[in-house]
């Protein structure tokens, strides 16, 4: 049986996120090597997007927000996973 994956290259490591699970979720936080990444589906435009979620130097974990932090209901705001408000909306 095939399962759809989204995939990701950095600094030479290969990353496979089964679309199922990132349908799911949302996001996924991952590590490669050093460096932090966040695999984000935007269920709208069905695609996903990978991202560097540092806020300066501290990298930060991602969850979806709620309805009523996002700035839009078609557009999905992200949020720390250790604060209560929305830091950025995908687009």
């Amino acid at each position: 049986m095939h399962e759809a994956i989204a995939g990701l290259s950095l600094a030479g490591v290969d990353r496979a996120y089964p679309l199922a699970v990132l349908r799911d979720r949302g996001i996924i936080n991952d590590r490669i090597g050093k460096r932090s990444v966040a695999i984000i589906y935007d269920a709208d435009a069905d695609h996903v997007i990978a991202l560097d979620p540092r806020v300066g130097d501290e990298a930060i974990d991602l969850v979806p927000a709620h309805k009523e932090v996002s700035a839009s209901p078609s557009k999905p705001a992200l949020q720390r996973r250790d604060a209560p408000g929305a830091i950025g909306v995908l687009t």
